[in-house]
């Protein structure tokens, strides 16, 4: 899964796969190495709320 920084507490995950919609992500460096340990990115993007990205 390709997570792109944006700044640096923004990152960004591309719509790809069942995504609606890119997954916009508000962590620090620190926090986002965390979640890559568990499927909390994984699902970023797949929720049946997110219908466009703003």
């Amino acid at each position: 899964m390709e997570i792109v920084r944006v700044s640096e507490f923004i990152w960004e995950i591309p719509k790809s796969g069942e995504m609606k919609v890119p997954a916009r992500i508000y962590a620090s460096a620190a926090l986002i190495e965390l979640a890559k340990r568990d499927q909390t990115l994984q699902q970023a993007g797949t929720w049946p709320v997110c219908l466009e990205f703003n």
